[in-house]
């Protein structure tokens, strides 16, 4: 662990003190900020899924068309 000096508002320390227990400010900031950083990263990812899949829209309906037809063509039989 070390030890570092941060500021905060008052009333986001108010917050704090009115959530952690005594003594436990500590640990309540650091699952704050690894909450707060795991959720930034899911968010950015799945905005680049959902770019991605805009991008791609058109050319995966070509081949889900491509292969709907071929497996059309086997049920039929």
């Amino acid at each position: 662990m070390k030890r570092i000096n941060i500021t905060l508002p008052k009333d986001t320390l108010e917050l704090l003190d009115s959530v952690a227990l005594k003594g436990d400010r500590s640990r309540l900031v650091h699952t704050a900020v690894q909450y707060y950083i795991r959720q930034k990263s899911k968010n950015a990812i799945k905005a680049l899924l959902q770019e991605a899949g805009k991008q791609n829209y058109s050319r995966d309906i070509d081949i889900a068309r491509d292969w709907f037809a071929i497996d059309e063509h086997i049920w039929k039989k």
